[in-house]
């Protein structure tokens, strides 16, 4: 194990765990994690970890189609998964997709954050507003780590109408269960395919099984959880498939105790969708998806979507529920 570490983040308490943690790790002080990050190094980069500093673009607006709320942001803590999803844009995004970035300057990203909702309360006082985490990694997972819960749940907690969300594919939660009282504007997503979709293309992540344990544990002990249905892939007997997982999650999951349902298809711009195709050429799934004229992103032929929608709308609450990522 490897640990880069920037000079400027030595002194901050959160590096300190990391470096419990991991004792016996190699210590390696940089200047700036882009000079390690990003780039083809010549050694395992799920052997190296940067805990670094984040200065200036802590927030990105989100498309106006992305959601159903009036004002959405993406803020981002970490990049890089423990997971492999031959599906994930982070292929495309980046060199060393999987090589683990943890920005640890909380206070400074939390200030931009509220500097964001006072600009939006002042133009739109009352207008419903959601912060996104989870856009560059798996926060959940690493969290026994990172103590992004610790820190960000009690400084939503603050702003009134305001829901910071946090999506996952894993099943640690030990650190949310940890909290005496479930918060009101923390939402934990969960993103759901059938276990032969995990198997095959969300490696490493966890099993269906486990994400609706803690997606029960949860809603038990008044959690706001978002079950995210994406992104739908239409493999072979994917119809039946897809009918069976639903029905499988409507019984085990009491769809009236869910805060909220999404459901999208895969999609990619043209850049990422090229990167795609050197990096992950044995995903075949790939070469069914076409470009839309009407925006310009690629996705599966609308057929494909219409058919999945149709199939989810049979099963999910109208009023809970936002087909997103699509035109």
């Amino acid at each position: 194990m490897i640990l880069y570490i920037e000079q400027d983040i030595l002194e901050n308490p959160r590096t300190q765990i990391f470096l419990d943690k991991y004792p016996r790790a190699e210590r390696v002080i940089i200047r700036n994690y882009k000079n390690i990050f990003d780039k083809k190094i010549p050694y395992p980069i799920d052997d190296c970890m940067i805990l670094a500093a984040l200065h200036g673009n802590h927030i990105t607006e989100c498309p106006p189609w992305y959601d159903l709320y009036d004002h959405s942001f993406f803020f981002k803590t970490s990049i890089g998964c423990l997971f492999d999803c031959d599906y994930c844009y982070l292929k495309g995004a980046f060199e060393n997709h999987t090589m683990k970035v943890f920005f640890l300057n909380y206070e400074e990203i939390q200030d931009s954050i509220r500097t964001t909702i006072q600009s939006v309360r002042e133009k739109d006082p009352h207008g419903s507003i959601i912060f996104y985490a989870s856009d560059y990694s798996d926060i959940q997972w690493f969290d026994i780590l990172s103590g992004f819960n610790e820190s960000f749940i009690p400084f939503f907690e603050q702003f009134e109408g305001v829901i910071c969300e946090s999506r996952t594919k894993s099943a640690n939660i030990s650190t949310l269960r940890s909290f005496k009282d479930a918060p009101n504007n923390f939402e934990v997503a969960f993103s759901l395919n059938p276990e032969a979709i995990i198997a095959q293309f969300e490696h490493k992540s966890a099993s269906l099984s486990l994400r609706i344990e803690a997606i029960n544990t949860l809603l038990d002990t008044g959690w706001k959880v978002w079950l995210r249905f994406l992104p739908l892939l239409p493999v072979p007997g994917y119809e039946s498939m897809y009918r069976d997982f639903l029905e499988h999650v409507a019984t085990s999951v009491d769809f009236s105790r869910v805060h909220s349902f999404s459901v999208g298809s895969l999609l990619y711009t043209k850049a990422d969708y090229r990167v795609m195709q050197k990096k992950v050429p044995g995903f075949s799934l790939l070469y069914q998806i076409e470009q839309d004229t009407e925006d310009g992103f690629l996705r599966f032929p609308l057929p494909v979507r219409t058919y999945f929608y149709k199939l989810f709308r049979e099963f999910l609450p109208k009023e809970k529920t936002s087909i997103c990522l699509d035109v």
